[in-house]
Parts: C-alpha cells; sequence; structure tokens
C-alpha cells in the first residue's frame, strides 16, 4: 500500500460505512458482527525500529523515514520547576502533533488486514473495528472467535495493547448476543 493512500477515513466515515454495512446484511438476511477496539497509549509504544520498515514498505522515501525517526529518536528532556533534564534517548513513541505521524502510524498498522481470512478491518489512527458477517448468528460468533485473537496477537506483536475497557461488540442482530 501507499503511506498517503487511500485516504484516512474520519471516525464519522467508519460510521456511515459500518451502518452502510448493516444494511447490506440485512438485505442480504446474514449476520453482522463487529468489535470496536481502541490501543491504549498507541503512539507512545510504536517501536521506530518496526515502524520505520512499515514505513518503507509503502514506498515512503528513505530520506522522509530517516528525517522523522532521527527526530522522534532525539535526546528527550524534562523540565520541572525551571529545572531541566536529559532522561535518555527514544527508541520508541512518535510525536502525536507531527505531520507524518498518522501516516507512519497507519503503515504501522497496513498489514494487519492481510492477517484475517473472514474479517474486514478499518483502523481510524488508533481505534480499529473488527467486523464478520455470516448467514447464520453462530457462524458469525465462531467467525470473530477466530478472528479478534488473530488482531490481538497482530497488537501485540507490534507492542501495542488494546484498551479493553473500552472495547465493545456490537451487532444489529440480537441472534448473535
Amino acid at each position: 500500500g501507499n503511506m498517503y493512500g487511500p485516504r484516512i477515513l474520519s471516525p464519522v466515515d467508519h460510521t456511515w460505512q459500518l451502518r452502510t454495512d448493516q444494511e447490506l446484511a440485512r438485505f442480504a438476511r446474514s449476520h453482522q458482527f463487529t468489535i470496536f477496539m481502541g490501543c491504549s497509549e498507541c503512539y507512545e509504544r510504536v517501536r521506530h525500529d518496526q515502524a520505520a520498515v512499515h514505513a518503507m514498505r509503502t514506498g515512503c522515501p528513505p530520506a522522509i523515514v530517516c528525517l522523522a525517526f532521527s527526530m522522534y529518536a532525539a535526546d528527550r528532556y524534562v523540565s520541572s520547576h525551571g529545572a531541566v533534564m536529559l532522561v535518555g534517548v527514544g527508541y520508541c513513541g512518535l510525536i502525536a502533533g507531527c505531520g507524518l505521524a498518522v501516516h507512519i502510524l497507519k503503515a504501522h498498522f497496513d498489514d494487519l488486514s492481510a492477517k484475517f481470512q473472514h474479517a474486514v478491518v478499518r483502523i481510524y489512527v488508533d481505534d480499529i473495528t473488527l467486523t464478520v458477517r455470516a448467514m447464520r448468528p453462530e457462524q458469525a460468533v465462531r467467525k470473530m472467535s477466530v478472528e479478534l485473537p488473530i488482531c490481538q496477537a497482530g497488537l501485540q506483536a507490534r507492542h501495542q495493547v488494546s484498551n479493553q475497557v473500552k472495547e465493545q461488540a456490537y451487532s444489529s442482530s440480537s441472534a448473535v448476543f
């Protein structure tokens, strides 16, 4: 994929896409099951070595990757009551205000969706939706029970943690629950 495209969907776009998918599932007389996941401290957990490789795979120019990660890996200082102290060098963490951070994070998660057989994955920055569809409700639950651990393992491989307090399961079909 391309680090800068396709267009990064907003939460509103994701909501409309999910609602459209639900209507298509209802029309097809199938059952849809969605899990909403949010990564906890997502930007802070991104390891530079992994993210740089993922960014390069998308075709991002090596000079841009080196520039961004040199900035991210710079000396880190803490300031308190006028005193400033060097606390180390960063090996992980993206600067949330950096114009490239959202694209680097997208590249970092880019190959996550290739790991699934039955699920559609949508990622908006650090929010992930995992959706399956099946003709029978128990099939939808079975598919999700296979795909959710794959997603969680993919996040762990990227040193990410799903905030389980914020995880939500949703289906417009009560038979799924």
